[in-house]
């Protein structure tokens, strides 16, 4: 992989650095290719920084994933530690669906009262949790 990266920036250094004597450059200005050869240069960094981050990314997707006390990771993170990790992740997953709804409560109240605003209608929340948009006349009603 190192070798690969290395090989790459010496090809992209020497295509930013070789711009002034390809067939191409004597009708563009010294300015142009003074910002030519660092646009290449530029994009020829991004692309060795991608190389090179891509194997850390790579593990990042294959690892287990321990999420709110769920997953295959859980174990994993548990074994050999304190029994408070094991209680802890427990805990995290009893209250997983319960996070869940208030979560998309919060989303719901916070994101849609300004759509329902334009049609001059509010969110309402039910006693059983539901929501209803109703025009605004209508809840100063009661």
């Amino acid at each position: 992989m190192l070798q690969r990266t290395i090989v790459s920036l010496v090809v992209c250094s020497a295509s930013a650095l070789n711009v002034r004597s390809s067939k191409l450059a004597p009708e563009l200005p010294p300015a142009a290719l003074s910002r030519r050869a660092w646009g290449d240069a530029a994009a020829c960094g991004a692309a060795a920084a991608w190389v090179v981050a891509a194997p850390a990314a790579q593990a990042l997707v294959t690892n287990p994933i321990c999420a709110s006390g769920v997953g295959d990771g859980c174990a994993e993170l548990a074994a050999g530690e304190s029994p408070l990790i094991a209680e802890l992740q427990a805990r995290s997953a009893e209250k997983r669906e319960q996070r869940r709804k208030e979560s998309l409560e919060r989303y719901s109240v916070n994101n849609f009262n300004d759509f329902f605003a334009v049609d001059n209608k509010s969110l309402v929340r039910h006693a059983d949790g539901t929501f209803e948009a109703l025009p605004k006349d209508v809840i100063a009603e009661g």
